[in-house]
């Protein structure tokens, strides 16, 4: 009986305890984050996949090649370290330098601009994001707060006010044997005499070989006076002036001067025991000189020599000896000291 009963409870037993499940006794979260692994590469090759067909399919406009090189050519500069592509064999080339080149217009359906380069050949394509035109205007400075544009207005300029222009004042002896001045004297032999003149130049530097201007000279000649009591000839002189470049002879500055004169008043004194006589004259002078320049802690300066000719006509007289037909000319050599002001090149 005893038998009967254990036999009956741990059969009920059996039935009535559930049976352990797989699930529990199994950790399946490894699988799980494998599974989601698993994905996420999925996810990343297929976008990888999608990303190189776009990038490697063709657009549907395919612009051409003839239709690039039939374009303008435009003027653009890239900086060091651009890639340039060789359209070719796709190989890149990174430029070590700033650059300026010439290329085509019209890009290609993928935004690459091409190269033109020696004799019409194509052989590099750059990208049009790594380009600078150079016609596009870049503000190179800060602009003001207020800006007034400046009317325009024309101005009539009567002389260059960068044009070179120097000034001399000059100290003058000369030297002459006077034939003129004996045949109105009544003389048989030239009479000798000294010349001292005081001038004014203003010369202005061209770049023409030889510069251009004029000069104001007041001349006092003394004779020797022989019977008379003095004899003295003053003259005012108006002359062109022309003057040479500078010539270097080793260190030393020389340069060829002339003038071309007239006078405006020129009168003929003498005394004697029978009183004074005024001889009017006109005179026409032509002279060459050359002069060395130098320079010291006073100022610039001019030292030369001169050959002078004249020639003198006589115009009105209060000697009763008056020879109305009278015209001839005169030599001198002198010699000239002069300071300089101004440029002077």
């Amino acid at each position: 009986m005893l038998r009967l009963f254990l036999l009956i409870f741990i059969t009920f037993s059996a039935f009535a305890v559930k049976p352990a499940s797989v699930e529990d006794d199994v950790d399946f979260s490894p699988v799980e984050r494998l599974n989601v692994i698993r994905k996420a590469r999925q996810l990343k090759v297929n976008k990888t996949r999608v990303e190189r067909i776009q990038r490697n399919t063709k657009p549907r406009r395919e612009t051409k090649m003839q239709q690039i090189i039939s374009s303008e050519l435009i003027d653009v500069a890239i900086v060091a370290g651009t890639e340039l592509i060789k359209f070719e064999s796709n190989q890149r080339y990174v430029t070590k330098h700033n650059l300026t080149l010439k290329i085509y217009a019209q890009t290609d359906d993928f935004g690459f601009f091409y190269v033109k380069q020696k004799n019409n050949l194509v052989k590099f394509k750059v990208h049009r994001t790594k380009v600078t035109f150079l016609n596009q205007v870049t503000q190179m400075y800060e602009p003001p707060e207020i800006y007034t544009p400046k009317k325009f207005e024309k101005k009539l300029e009567f002389f260059d006010k960068n044009l070179y222009t120097s000034h001399a004042i000059g100290l003058d002896y000369e030297f002459v044997n006077s034939k003129f001045t004996s045949e109105v004297l009544g003389e048989k032999t030239a009479i000798t005499g000294i010349i001292t003149g005081y001038s004014y130049t203003f010369l202005t530097d061209w770049d023409f070989p030889i510069d251009f201007g004029v000069t104001a000279k007041l001349e006092n000649t003394s004779f020797d006076e022989g019977f008379y009591d003095y004899i003295t000839n003053r003259t005012f002189l108006i002359s062109g002036t022309f003057k040479s470049k500078t010539i270097w002879v080793g260190t030393s500055r020389y340069k060829v001067a002339g003038r071309i004169g007239r006078s405006l008043l020129s009168r003929l004194t003498t005394r004697y025991l029978g009183g004074v006589d005024r001889f009017d004259l006109q005179t026409y002078t032509f002279e060459l000189g050359v002069e060395r320049h130098f320079e010291n802690f006073l100022g610039s300066f001019a030292i030369g020599l001169s050959y002078k000719k004249r020639w003198i006509q006589l115009e009105d007289s209060t000697s009763s000896s008056f020879i109305n037909d009278l015209n001839t000319n005169d030599t001198s050599y002198g010699v000239y000291f002069a300071q300089r002001f101004g440029k002077e090149r």
